[in-house]
């Protein structure tokens, strides 16, 4: 058997164990979106603004590490620009293909888009 599918059926039983059938189903759903078809889920975790100008102190134009660190995908900036530097990060405007990052100075759009770092992904809510 194919260890992916495997994965794919142990993940479902947890999630059904836990919380029942239906949402067993959306997090197979979810899992197909993202890792299957490189796609972005529908529900996935938001930051906003107040959240970046937290890790920016304040700064009027953010940059993409500022971002990392205020969606909480990175500790710390350091580790925001090691992500960067690895071509770990992109950003998914809405609807649209991803975009890898690889500029640590990097100013996204105010507007609605995805940040994705490695596998785990979150929205940016202006």
């Amino acid at each position: 058997m194919n260890p992916m599918e495997i994965k794919r059926q142990l993940g479902e039983r947890i999630v059904r164990l836990y919380h029942g059938e239906k949402a067993a189903a959306q997090a197979r759903a979810d899992f197909d979106t993202q890792f299957s078809r490189k796609e972005v889920p529908e529900n996935i975790e938001e930051y906003r603004w107040v959240d970046v100008e937290g890790a920016s102190g304040n700064v009027r134009e953010p940059t993409i590490v500022e971002h990392i660190v205020g969606s909480g995908l990175a500790a710390s900036k350091s580790a925001a620009r090691r992500l960067v530097e690895q071509g770990a990060v992109s950003i998914v405007p809405d609807g649209g293909a991803p975009d890898r990052v690889r500029d640590v100075s990097f100013r996204p759009p105010r507007s609605e888009w995805v940040l994705r770092v490695g596998r785990k992904l979150k929205r940016f809510k202006a």
